[in-house]
């Protein structure tokens, strides 16, 4: 699969962790990242013990949890 040119540009209307996917100018996709985290999300059974941002995983819309390396520790 030959993936075309991307152009990256910042957009000030964007919250600070907020991007957009645009493909000929419409958005096809959005979502929130947060640097030095990771995308926890749960096996099956809700673990309400893990602290961490709340999110929604972008590939199958599932709940998930922004997690810092701490955290990533005690679920390891």
């Amino acid at each position: 699969m030959v993936i075309p040119v991307v152009r990256i540009r910042d957009n000030i209307q964007l919250n600070p962790n907020e991007y957009q996917l645009k493909v000929k100018g419409n958005e096809v996709a959005k979502g929130e990242l947060y640097l030095n985290h990771y995308l926890a999300m749960s096996p099956g059974v809700d673990d309400e013990l893990v602290d961490g941002i709340d999110t929604v995983e972008p590939a199958f819309g599932l709940p998930a949890k922004w997690i810092n390396e701490e955290q990533k520790m005690k679920l390891n």
